[in-house]
């Protein structure tokens, strides 16, 4: 069975993992987050650098390990905001021109941790940059937002952080964790769920739980496929 977003979900994923396969991996007297947890955590322990990623987190780890389909991948940690400065000019310092990052966010005041993908350079100039490949998430409620106008995939400004899509499906503002000038509008040029629609407060707050926000943190990572 499929999750909404074409993940396995982590309930299903134990439904589906007999007593007797428990018995083998670790008794059934071991939870079975922790019997997860050890067969998804990275065998590279410098992999996750970060904070917004809970290592034990068993759903998480399955959500990111199926973030991009069959693909395996590593990801290394260039930038987090509370260390580096909410500042496009330190964004850019420390991201160079590596594509393919992958953008966590969390929300200031909630447990939201939402994020992006792409496979684009950052740029030092203004404009749009075309994907097919980009995408958004909500680590928390394991949901994925294929990128639908792919000639407006993301948005390269000086002016902010972090900036998706050609309705702002998601901005970043810099000094972000200062203001509350971020927000999000999904459907302009990333795929919404069946039952909503663009432009609504429902729409609007899809991602991140609220329609504009301040941010607590802001890691980027580069992301490294083999």
């Amino acid at each position: 069975v499929k999750a909404h977003s074409g993940f396995l979900a982590c309930d299903q994923y134990k439904n589906n993992i007999s007593e007797k396969l428990l018995e083998k991996v670790g008794g059934l007297t071991s939870s079975l987050d922790e019997i997860l947890y050890k067969n998804l955590h990275p065998v590279n322990p410098k992999e996750m650098l970060g904070k917004l990623v809970h290592p034990k987190d068993a759903k998480e780890l399955l959500f990111l390990k199926h973030l991009f389909g069959k693909k395996e991948f590593e990801k290394k940690l260039l930038y987090q905001g509370s260390v580096d400065g909410f500042t496009r000019a330190s964004l850019l310092e420390k991201v160079g021109d590596l594509k393919n990052t992958l953008s966590l966010i969390k929300i200031k005041g909630t447990n939201q941790v939402i994020g992006a993908f792409s496979d684009l350079q950052w740029k030092l100039d203004d404009g749009y940059g075309s994907s097919n490949s980009a995408f958004l998430f909500s680590l928390t409620k394991q949901l994925r937002f294929p990128v639908t106008n792919p000639s407006k995939a993301v948005y390269h400004d000086v002016g902010r952080l972090i900036s998706f899509g050609g309705g702002r499906d998601l901005e970043i503002s810099e000094n972000c964790d200062k203001n509350n000038s971020s927000y999000s509008n999904l459907g302009n040029s990333y795929q919404l769920p069946p039952s909503f629609e663009y432009n609504t407060a429902a729409a609007k707050e899809l991602l991140a739980g609220v329609d504009s926000f301040a941010v607590e943190e802001v890691e980027i990572y580069h992301v490294s496929f083999f």
